[in-house]
């Protein structure tokens, strides 16, 4: 359990100007991510960014937020009240900064059924939509089966090619 009272998301009160604000520190966190992961990269070779924390919470601004990537998706954990309410404005946003760098993110899975997310907000896996959570439930239980399914198709299949 945190013992942070108040974590401030903006200093405008407004969730209008939040939309101007909020591309600046996406965009800060992932060149900031960039940077540190070229200072790790082997010389002559590019940056791996394929791997790695996104946005890290209250360290790029994002209080409760922390968002990692796996290739060509994005897993996010939400923890407070603000981010739950703010999320559906700040995934676009998120896409749109990668996007423009040149990154191709497939989706966004929710994770948010940690045991330290606040009492009162509901625990859910999904994949995000820009619907609520319950929507998102049927989506995440019909879609996860078919994608296993689909790899074992092509493990079998690749597998009876070369036998």
């Amino acid at each position: 359990m945190s013992k942070i009272r108040v974590r401030i998301v903006t200093e405008t009160p407004t969730i209008g100007s939040t939309k101007r604000l909020e591309p600046k520190k996406i965009s800060w966190a992932w060149e900031h991510r960039k940077t540190t992961m070229g200072n790790r990269a082997l010389p002559g070779t590019e940056p791996d960014t394929n791997c790695c924390r996104v946005i890290f919470s209250e360290a790029d601004g994002f209080p409760g937020l922390i968002v990692d990537r796996y290739e060509n998706v994005l897993v996010s954990q939400v923890g407070t009240v603000g981010m739950e309410r703010l999320r559906n404005v700040i995934y676009p946003l998120l896409l749109e900064v990668l996007s423009a760098d040149g990154q191709v993110i497939d989706g966004i899975y929710e994770r948010n059924d940690s045991p330290s997310r606040l009492k009162g907000l509901p625990q859910y896996k999904c994949w995000w939509t820009g619907a609520s959570p319950d929507e998102n439930d049927l989506i995440a239980e019909s879609f996860l089966p078919c994608l296993q399914l689909t790899f074992l198709q092509l493990k079998t299949d690749s597998n009876s090619i070369l036998t």
